[in-house]
């Protein structure tokens, strides 16, 4: 996030004036200490010019490794389940 701020030659400061949240709070979220709302993350987004899976693409990349994996284990699931007879008439 902080590479889009900077390419608006904003400071942490105007960042975070524009954003409505204390300095230090934009700090945590460049550092990955904390993560913005979906709420800042779509101000983050209109202040810096990108869209917000651009800016966020480490999340993005988190999300479709876990959401894969966890649909594997729901498919394996799902199909444990008809085959112990579960679906009897």
């Amino acid at each position: 996030m902080a590479m889009y701020r900077r390419m608006m030659h904003y400071t942490q400061k105007d960042a975070a004036y524009l954003l409505g949240v204390p300095r230090e709070t934009l700090s945590r979220w460049e550092h990955g200490l904390n993560t913005p709302s979906v709420y800042h993350a779509i101000g983050i987004s209109v202040a810096f010019r990108h869209l917000v899976d651009v800016i966020f693409v480490d999340y993005r990349n988190d999300w479709i490794a876990t959401i894969g994996q966890r649909a594997k284990v729901l498919e394996q699931m799902k199909g444990r389940k008809k085959s112990n007879g579960n679906d009897k008439r």
